[in-house]
């Protein structure tokens, strides 16, 4: 069902409006990957990651986080190596592997 939903057309307006969003209620004139790297983030070069699975069509704006595609891969990388984070709930377990991320030293980090 996951998988359905963010092949669908309502996850991509449910993207969209989320751009729409963070660009209006920040004012911010650019979004950037929160992973860490701060590389500016777009729909076409990023991903949002689902912190939720619970309300597929009506996520929270607070429940997608925009990430490039190498900080996406970590944390998804992180959240399935760490015991303890498996056993969190999703939402949870995302932030603090994001935490983790943003903790890495730039001299360990992939190169941009």
């Amino acid at each position: 069902m996951r998988q359905e939903f963010t092949r669908s057309a309502a996850w991509r307006r449910r993207k969209l409006q989320w751009v729409e969003e963070e660009l209006s209620w920040y004012f911010a004139p650019q979004i950037r990957c929160v992973g860490g790297c701060q590389r500016a983030w777009s729909l076409a070069s990023g991903d949002l990651h689902l912190c939720s699975y619970d309300s597929l069509g009506a996520e929270a704006h607070d429940d997608l986080i925009p990430l490039c595609v190498s900080c996406h891969t970590d944390l998804h990388m992180i959240m399935e190596r760490d015991v303890r984070l498996r056993q969190m709930d999703l939402r949870d377990a995302s932030f603090s592997a994001l935490a983790m991320i943003q903790s890495t030293p730039k001299s360990l980090k992939r190169p941009n």
